[in-house]
């Protein structure tokens, strides 16, 4: 026997102490306990629904990067800011190999780059910010 129904506490006597029994062994819960409870479900239902709703109304999301991964784990995409502080996405290949790259030049020129295979750059093109268009590479 318990500890508990060993003080002399018969089980009916146990359950009385936390609420009502019938004789049938139901057991009857106080009405200031069940309006206690209900009302701490119905705060912790609105502290969830306001956290909830918050997040999904928020207008921005302010990362300095974000990566983007295929199935295997591998880096394909890389949205992030360049070292000249203006924003870059960078493009891999299956292999992991940088092949597409647009942002900003060191000079804060609008630019594209498009790599081989083997990294090596193939087609660059730059706007400048008089308007003249620099293109390497194309034909």
């Amino acid at each position: 026997m318990s500890n508990f129904l060993s003080a002399n506490l018969s089980r009916s006597n146990a359950l009385r102490a936390f609420g009502q029994n019938d004789p049938k062994g139901a057991i009857f819960v106080g009405d200031r306990f069940l309006r206690v409870w209900l009302s701490l479900l119905t705060a912790l239902w609105v502290v969830t629904f306001v956290a909830v709703f918050g997040l999904i109304r928020s207008e921005s999301l302010r990362v300095s990067r974000v990566e983007l991964v295929n199935s295997q784990g591998k880096t394909v995409a890389v949205l992030g800011v360049a070292p000249t502080d203006g924003g870059v996405l960078l493009l891999y290949d299956s292999n992991g190999t940088l092949r597409v790259a647009i942002g900003m030049t060191t000079e804060g020129n609008a630019a594209i780059d498009l790599n081989d295979a083997m990294g090596n750059q193939r087609v660059a093109i730059q706007v400048n910010d008089d308007g003249t268009v620099n293109a390497k590479g194309v034909r």
